[in-house]
Formats: C-alpha cells, structure tokens, sequence
C-alpha cells in the first residue's frame, strides 16, 4: 500500500474496507474539507467492474454571514466507471487505459470539463 500525490496533495492509503480502497487528503485537519479517493473492482458472472472516485470539498476557512468556518460550501465529484467482459485481453485494457489517458490529456476533454462547453 502507498500514498498517492494527485496534482500536489497527498492523499494517504487508509487500506481496504468491504471491497473498497480508499485514500484520503487530510490536508487542513478539518474532518469537512477530507478529499477521498476510492477505488473498487467488482468481479460479477460475466463481466469486471472498475470504478474509481475522487471526491473534493471546498470549505469556508473565514465565518462570515452564510457560512461558519468549516462549513461545506460545495463539493465535486468525478468518476471513473470501466466495464469489460471477463475475457478482454491485457492488450484490450492496456489500450482501453491508454485511449483514456489521451482523451482526458486532450483539449477537448479540458474544454468540456473546465468551460463546459460540449461543442
């Protein structure tokens, strides 16, 4: 098990729990602001389910009329949802991952995700 380091935060590995990896960022110390990356691969009859989570708050660090610091004042979420049949080949999900790699390394993916334009 190891920490993983997405764009500059750590996020420790807390272990496995009912199927379930989870590592976190407990940057700021306030139980409110923990950012949680999950991860969890799901074998079913005929088909390997991978999904992956990366969950992240933002708090108020400053009270202030609407708002107590600590409080949550919004939250994203992104999920990584991956079904393939049992017999997919290593060269199958190595292309797969690859084909992913680049789209959300893409221009286009960052205009749809940062912009929100789907055009």
């Amino acid at each position: 098990m190891s920490d993983i380091i997405l764009d500059g935060k750590t996020y420790s590995d807390l272990g496995i729990t009912g199927g379930v990896h989870l590592w976190q960022n407990q940057g700021t110390g306030l139980v409110t602001s923990f950012s949680d990356l999950t991860s969890r691969v799901n074998l079913t009859k005929e088909k390997v389910n991978v999904l992956t989570k990366l969950y992240y708050p933002t708090v108020a660090d400053t009270g202030g009329a609407c708002a107590c610091p600590g409080d949550v004042l919004s939250d994203a979420y992104f999920d990584v949802n991956a079904r393939y049949s049992k017999t997919s080949t290593p060269a199958v999900r190595a292309f797969m991952l690859q084909a992913v790699r680049d789209w959300v390394n893409s221009a286009k993916f960052a205009a749809v995700f940062q912009n929100l334009n789907n055009s």
